[in-house]
């Protein structure tokens, strides 16, 4: 088996065409042995030469590789001699093709100038085509233009009846041959089309399984005369469902959320992406049973009986999800990927450290962060905030209350203070709640349930202080400024009693 990634260097990869690569990336690796190893074959499809990018092939061939999509033949690669892999570099070999279809009879010159083909389009009926003037020349026309040097082009002749063939997800498609426009395979630029190259580098490449968008379902018959012009087997054909929006229209190129270099730099994981993008029109009976996969998941459960007709919801909120899943699995494996987080974070924490006044700094856990080997602290600290991070940087904010003083005169803190009960005093609150954290022993190893305890008991027995519920917003004000927040308690286990008895001392002697 020989499957293929062929984009067009038009512009970055978009996700699209991430998930055909995919696709075709764990079909080949689905099966297959040693005798007869199975290939995925990366080639460059750059025959529209106007809309050519530069730099765009080199840029989608780095982002495949941090998607982990290797190719065994492409660009780099080329165990069996068959490049170069970029068809802008094998002309001659079209031009060959081109002729011999010729010969075959199978297409025609065209002399048509384009002042000529933009009469003829408007003269025939909408969307009609070309009207094939070309088709009825005689030989002696054709003689006299070749000896007078007109330049021409080279048509597919598409002849009278019907063609088909089976697509793995839709089954048999038949379309009747009127509905097909007579295409030019080679330009008088000297330079193929699409059509011919594609299926001239599929056939020489020994590609099996052509996978790609559903969009490309019209162009398949043009495809499939062509190789039996050539008496050349059909490969299996496979046209994935469309990617659209949530209102059910097709999703655009042109957005620039579709780039995955954009959704990369957003703070998006790769992986995370691949798992998005793996999930669009693929439903294997794991999925519900998995919160997050990764790539070698789909090499082991891929299958085109998974494969939905329906177009696929680009939904970028289960994206959000996905990256907080995918961050989370970072954060509980030791691994590279895990210590960059950290890094990246510890790095951030000391670097605001120095643009703050030293009193709003928590100087015992910044000399902590500096000192620590292993990080252990901080991890436990991004552990407690990880459901709230929807990518790493996020960590470098939601980590600052741990090592900060609040600052009650952020938006943020005004805001919240501003939420709360008029009734609510604050200064009062904070003095009971310190007095019950003097009295709490930090090393004994039941202090949580024992500070729990003690602050609802308080909650009953006076009034003044807004049941415990307003003991916890009190808390939550003066330890933190932010009303958004994880379990207080577990906060206060990180930063510890004596540096909450002294945010509670600080607060009341402003």
């Amino acid at each position: 088996m020989i499957t293929r990634f062929a984009p067009s260097p038009t512009g970055l990869l978009h996700l699209g065409g991430l998930r055909t690569a995919l696709f075709n990336y764990a079909l080949s690796r689905s099966s297959g042995d040693s005798q007869q190893p199975n290939r995925f074959l990366l080639r460059i499809e750059d025959t529209d030469s106007k809309r050519r990018v530069p730099g765009a092939a080199e840029a989608m061939q780095a982002t495949l590789k941090t998607m982990g999509l290797k190719w065994d033949e492409g660009p780099g690669a080329d165990p069996r001699g068959l490049g170069p892999f970029v068809q802008s570099q094998r002309s001659e070999l079209y031009k060959e093709h081109a002729d011999s279809i010729l010969e075959k009879g199978a297409a025609y010159r065209c002399f048509c100038t384009q002042e000529q083909l933009l009469q003829s389009r408007s003269s025939t009926a909408k969307n009609a085509g070309y009207d094939r003037r070309c088709r009825h020349l005689s030989q002696s026309q054709i003689s006299s233009n070749l000896a007078r040097n007109v330049p021409y082009s080279i048509r597919l002749k598409v002849a009278e009846g019907t063609t088909e063939f089976t697509d793995l997800i839709h089954g048999k498609l038949e379309f009747n041959n009127r509905t097909l426009d007579d295409s030019i395979l080679f330009k008088s630029d000297g330079l193929p089309t699409y059509h011919l190259a594609n299926v001239v580098d599929d056939a020489k490449m020994g590609v099996t399984h052509v996978m790609r968008g559903e969009e490309w379902i019209p162009s398949t018959p043009k495809h499939v005369l062509i190789y039996r012009a050539f008496e050349w087997d059909l490969p299996q054909f496979i046209h994935l469902p469309l990617l659209v929006n949530s209102d059910g229209a097709k999703l655009s190129k042109r957005h620039h959320d579709v780039n995955v270099d954009s959704l990369m730099q957003k703070g998006y994981l790769p992986e995370a992406i691949l798992n998005f993008v793996g999930m669009l029109g693929f439903s294997p009976p794991s999925a519900a049973s998995k919160d997050i996969w990764f790539l070698s998941d789909f090499v082991k459960e891929f299958s085109i009986d998974a494969l939905s007709k329906s177009p696929a919801i680009v939904s970028y909120n289960h994206l959000d999800r996905l990256n907080k899943l995918h961050i989370s699995h970072r954060l509980s494996h030791n691994s590279p990927e895990r210590a960059e987080i950290l890094q990246q974070t510890r790095l951030h924490v000391l670097e605001y450290a120095s643009s703050v006044t030293s009193s709003m700094v928590s100087q015992t856990a910044i000399e902590q962060l500096k000192n620590e080997a292993d990080s252990s602290h901080l991890l436990q600290i991004l552990q407690s905030v990880q459901g709230r991070a929807t990518f790493i940087k996020d960590f470098y904010y939601l980590s600052r209350p741990f090592f900060f003083l609040a600052d009650y005169s952020s938006e943020v803190a005004i805001q919240f203070k501003a939420s709360l009960p008029p009734t609510l005093d604050l200064n009062y609150n904070s003095q009971q709640i310190l007095a019950i954290l003097s009295q709490i022993n930090p090393n004994n190893e039941k202090w949580a349930p024992e500070l729990k305890s003690s602050l609802k008991q308080l909650a009953k027995r006076d009034q003044r202080v807004g049941g415990y519920a307003g003991l916890m917003k009190s808390l939550r004000y003066v330890l933190t400024g932010e009303k958004v927040g994880d379990d207080l308690l577990e906060f206060v286990a990180l930063i510890r009693i004596p540096e909450a008895v002294r945010r509670l001392e600080a607060y009341l002697g402003a």
